[in-house]
């Protein structure tokens, strides 16, 4: 099926309905198509139309990639990091080739810490980032942090940029994938670092 879109009447679309206003994607898609080259990095909504308790969204039609671009993916990430947006559901049915799609679950760090309880549950993320689920639904904070919930949240989401990444290293192997996927935030590499030790020839 076919949609318009501005100058382009036979841009295929795929299609999702969700249920109510989708806000929270609709923020998220506005900042990512916002970046220079979106199109590059990721798959995202290219238009959108409330339909009774529904919103019907419309994304570039992609197919899915075996093949996976493991240089485009970091680089990809390194784009929403650039965005302030954490995508939070990194899975195989979410990549295509070297670029990110599935956007329904991301976080616009910009409100992340005044939304916490909105935004954050425990799920089967990197463990910091299952912390501040558990500090942002009223659980105490983890013990080795010794501080009141508000400033456990702001502690805790410092390691952002570590989050899809540790989450993309258990999907894809890459030099640093390990440490990636490192217990301590202080321990993971930045997408810079993963891009660079792709680059170092093999000894």
């Amino acid at each position: 099926m076919y949609y318009p879109r501005v100058a382009d009447p036979t841009q295929l679309y795929d299609t999702r309905f969700v249920r109510g206003d989708a806000k929270d994607e609709k923020r998220v898609t506005k900042r990512l198509r916002a970046m220079p080259n979106y199109r590059d990095y990721v798959v995202v909504a290219e238009s959108w139309t409330p339909t009774g308790d529904y919103t019907l969204f419309r994304y570039p039609v992609v197919p899915a990639d075996d093949s996976l671009d493991i240089k485009g993916l970091l680089r990809a990430l390194n784009f929403l990091h650039r965005a302030r947006i954490v995508h939070g559901h990194l899975n195989a049915a979410s990549l295509r080739g070297g670029r990110i799609a599935h956007f329904a679950k991301a976080v616009d760090m910009a409100a992340a810490t005044t939304h916490a309880s909105q935004y954050f549950f425990p799920d089967a993320g990197p463990p910091d980032k299952r912390a501040l689920g558990l500090v942002a639904q009223g659980f105490p904070p983890p013990a080795f942090l010794e501080v009141p919930r508000e400033a456990a949240v702001l502690e805790l989401v410092k390691g952002w940029q570590t989050w899809d990444l540790y989450d993309l290293s258990g999907l894809v192997d890459h030099p640093l994938a390990a440490r990636c996927r490192s217990e301590r935030v202080s321990d993971r590499p930045t997408v810079v670092e993963c891009l660079a030790a792709l680059e170092k020839p093999s000894e």
